[in-house]
């Protein structure tokens, strides 16, 4: 194996790469294994690259010498049975996704949210159905904590107690699992679609380097693939008019709607800017009859779903629907995309800026390079994407922005950063073949660049609740331990109680179970005021009783 990874790296310039990447993520690793200790503060805006310089530094020439890797080894097929790139893509998702929590010990969490929905998992298992009433969760997204269940019993047997090690791993480790799904899903994509050995891995390196999401236990983990999954299918139906595809991309068609609620709303909009860009094309508008089937199928399938859990949530999705519809009509398209960066503190404002900023230039750049290539090859597939892209961009994008931005609009770039990537790399090529593109060709080639060093400071910005320290779990697990019922354990349950003083300025009311490190967490986000934050932690302290602490968590009974 050795010897082949060897024989692969051929010429001087690529062996001095090869070198570079391994002094580089060996100076990272050992960047963060000395200095990423202790607890996050509201300092720490990139999160462990805020402990030391050297850490950012090294993470930024790992990444570089990485791109330049598999940049200069894309062309051709050669080298199919290198093991090299392989190792190259494990260290380049492991630099950022994995290796960070592996070093700080304080993580026991890989998002801040990943812990309620395990115990919604965990409500499944143990009592063997969902409950919309304890929680509308469950039918916004049942499949996922249906498969979660299942999941749990396979692997683990019926938990006992919240300290079982599968919970441990799930709120952990989830995101390992995530990948391990997504790689097979995404190398076929990029595959089907024209993209060489060597060009699919560059594009694998720059889907997990420039997403700046963590893959966290949720539903929208899943989701994610699903969609991808489904655009590719889409595609092959449109380019080789595929029928034997049809029945696959119905079941999952079905899945997605089971799975996330969000994600089907992106499928709308996806099947329906394809709907447009084949009435434009006439290279494609033979797969139009099909592309209007399986749309209705979606459609009507997604409405029978709604009027089955109607008693929940249709009433909050039209609720939803209306109130950015006024908003938009109030305030204008600046006052609500003002509103969607705002932030009372204003360090996270900037953080929360300079975010948008990133996702706005991915948007506009894969859009640009899809709609190049679709000049250049006149391709109704490409026309589709383009039209995919940039009707999801706008519809949900406007949609987000409505609801308040932050964590809704990022989704957008993240479901689309497979098109994205493959359109980079194709955008590339073609540039390539053109004999009066090299500008374009540089311009594109310094994008990425700035996007890779830019990647990391996205990644891991303003989320310094992103993992629930180890004692706040202790407390979580201090809470089920008193509890009677799985239902009135519930993290939401918390959650609100934690919530209600804070949105609507009232005192602590008796039987209010207040969790500090939730109120924490909130004013950080919310108000962003550091020193109402002390005041009200506090105040806490005073009127309420301490049922249990530790030295960052303190649960109280009001």
């Amino acid at each position: 194996m050795l010897k082949k990874a060897i024989h692969s790296i051929g010429d001087k310039k690529t062996y001095i790469i090869v070198i570079a990447i391994v002094i580089a993520y060996i100076a990272y690793a050992v960047s963060l294994f000395t200095w990423c200790r202790g607890y996050y503060t509201y300092e720490d805006m990139f999160g462990p690259l805020s402990k030391h310089v050297a850490i950012a530094i090294s993470i930024a020439l790992f990444l570089l010498a990485s791109f330049l890797y598999f940049f200069s080894s894309k062309r051709g097929d050669g080298g199919r049975g290198s093991i090299l790139p392989i190792i190259v893509l494990v260290l380049s998702i492991t630099s950022i996704r994995i290796l960070p929590d592996v070093a700080d010990s304080y993580y026991d969490q890989n998002f801040y949210d990943a812990g309620g929905h395990m115990t919604r998992g965990a409500f499944v298992t143990l009592t063997g159905h969902s409950n919309p009433n304890v929680d509308a969760y469950f039918d916004l997204q049942p499949a996922f904590f249906w498969f979660t269940a299942m999941f749990i019993n396979i692997a683990y047997g019926t938990p006992s107690t919240p300290n079982d090690p599968i919970f441990s791993f799930f709120v952990k480790w989830f995101h390992v699992v995530a990948i391990i799904i997504y790689i097979p899903i995404l190398f076929e994509f990029l595959r089907k679609y024209g993209l060489n050995y060597g060009e699919t891995f560059l594009a694998l390196f720059l889907f997990f380097v420039l997403s700046f999401s963590r893959f966290h236990y949720a539903a929208q983990t899943y989701a994610n693939a699903l969609f991808w999954l489904s655009i590719a299918l889409l595609l092959d139906i449109i380019m080789y008019r595929d029928t034997k595809k049809i029945f696959m991309l119905m079941l999952v068609f079905t899945s997605t709607i089971f799975v996330h609620e969000g994600v089907t709303i992106f499928m709308v909009a996806a099947l329906t800017s394809a709907t447009i860009a084949l009435l434009l094309s006439k290279h494609a508008r033979k797969s139009l009859p099909t592309i209007l089937m399986l749309s209705t199928y979606f459609l009507i399938a997604w409405f029978l779903y709604l009027l089955y859990i109607s008693k929940f949530t249709l009433s909050n999705f039209a609720g939803a629907v209306i109130s950015v519809i006024k908003r938009y009509l109030f305030e204008g398209v600046t006052g609500v995309a003002s509103q969607g960066v705002y932030r009372a503190w204003k360090p996270w404002e900037e953080i929360v800026m300079f975010k948008a900023v990133y996702m706005g230039m991915l948007i506009i750049s894969g859009t640009i390079s899809t709609a190049w290539m679709y000049k250049a090859t006149k391709s109704g597939a490409y026309l589709t994407r383009a039209f995919i892209i940039l009707g999801v961009s706008i519809a949900i994008g406007a949609v987000a922005t409505g609801l308040g931005g932050a964590g809704y609009i990022e989704r957008v770039p993240e479901l689309l950063l497979p098109l994205f990537s493959l359109a980079f790399v194709e955008t590339h090529k073609q540039f390539n073949k053109c004999k009066y593109c090299d500008a374009l060709k540089k311009a594109l080639t310094t994008l990425m660049m700035f996007f890779i060093v830019t990647a990391p400071f996205v990644y891991f910005s303003g989320r310094n609740f992103q993992s629930v320290l180890t004692s706040v779990d202790n407390a979580g697990n201090f809470l089920r331990m008193h509890t009677q019922t799985i239902a009135e354990l519930y993290i939401t349950t918390m959650v609100r109680s934690a919530y209600a003083p804070l949105l609507t300025n009232s005192t602590f009311t008796s039987n209010t179970l207040y969790w500090l490190q939730i109120d924490i967490q909130t004013l950080y986000y919310l108000i962003g005021n550091l020193q109402i934050m002390y005041q009200h932690a506090d105040y806490a302290r005073i009127v309420c009783s301490v049922i249990y602490f530790n030295p960052s968590v303190q649960l109280l009974y009001c």
